[in-house]
């Protein structure tokens, strides 16, 4: 690591490179000190995680060389497999935001469980990430945290980075979770369809109560007086039930439309979908006589009307 000597000449190398970064005509250039850098680099290339990181920050930065976010993370992710708090951070920011690497929020609560781990106070990012990911998500990113800790064995707490078996509880919670939502899903699933059911059921006796009123109403009208159908009263009387007949004829028709929409939906519902839409047809045409049959007795009426 880094001694005292070496991380004031880091402090004075950022206040240098912030004063003179260049114009853009002279981009970030320090020419006053060009060995504080190499030096840096140096440092980082023999394994000190304080140089990888602060290496890191400057090309995240841009100050003191141009920016690079893939160069960046690699100095990062060089120092925080060596435990670096500060970089394990940095790293969960990055993939959060997804800065010079896609968008990845199980690989940035990785880090952030790491670099909590190791000391750092990453409530804010977390509660973040939180809000932002699935338990299954969460429970993955716990799982790489622990592989994490294990094999590199870094953490200030002695490598453990997850307590022992709380990822994989977490994880059972999760899978828990999902097969409730199922099961809560294919209950109210069942209940929709039994609602439904009933809704035929419904439907149907309302189709049967419409015959049979569609039923009277031709009745009234063949039992109308024939001795002269043509006077007014007859013609006024008969469109009436005409009308009816045609109200109820709609009605139908829609409750048809109905039972076949819920019938194609759960297909196990007891009704014969073809033998309905013949139905359907079938009542569709008697809408279209009825049609004519007004027009006939409103003709009938307004010659009544012009004598």
């Amino acid at each position: 690591m880094f001694d005292k000597h070496t991380v004031i000449i880091v402090l004075v190398l950022l206040t240098i490179t912030s004063t003179y970064a260049g114009s853009p005509e002279q981009p970030n250039s320090m020419p006053q000190e060009p060995n504080l850098l190499q030096s840096l680099i140096d440092n980082a290339n023999k394994g000190d995680a304080d140089a990888q990181f602060w290496l890191g920050t400057m090309y995240y930065d841009g100050k003191g060389v141009p920016q690079d976010y893939k160069e960046a993370v690699k100095w990062f992710t060089m120092a925080a497999e060596q435990g670096h708090a500060y970089a394990q951070l940095y790293l969960g920011r990055i993939h959060y935001n997804g800065d010079g690497v896609p968008q990845d929020y199980t690989e940035a609560y990785k880090w952030v469980l790491l670099a909590q781990m190791n000391g750092e106070d990453v409530s804010k990012l977390k509660q973040d990430l939180t809000a932002k990911m699935t338990p299954v998500q969460i429970a993955e990113a716990q799982k790489l945290a622990k592989e994490f800790g294990a094999k590199n064995n870094n953490a200030k707490n002695g490598g453990t980075i997850i307590e022992p078996n709380s990822s994989e509880d977490v994880n059972k919670d999760a899978l828990r979770v999902e097969r409730l939502r199922d099961k809560i899903q294919k209950a109210k699933d069942s209940e929709d369809k039994t609602k439904d059911a009933l809704r035929v059921k419904r439907l149907r006796d309302k189709i049967q109560k419409m015959k049979d009123a569609i039923e009277l109403a031709e009745t009234q009208i063949l039992n109308l007086p024939r001795l002269q159908p043509n006077q007014r009263g007859y013609l006024e009387e008969a469109l009436a039930v005409t009308e009816r007949k045609h109200t109820l004829l709609y009605k139908e028709e829609e409750n048809y439309n109905q039972i076949i929409r819920l019938a194609e939906k759960y297909h196990d519902l007891g009704v014969d979908v073809m033998a309905m839409k013949k139905l359907l047809i079938k009542c569709e045409g008697r809408i279209d006589d009825v049609k004519l049959d007004k027009e006939r007795l409103l003709k009938s009426i307004n010659q009544q009307n012009r004598r």
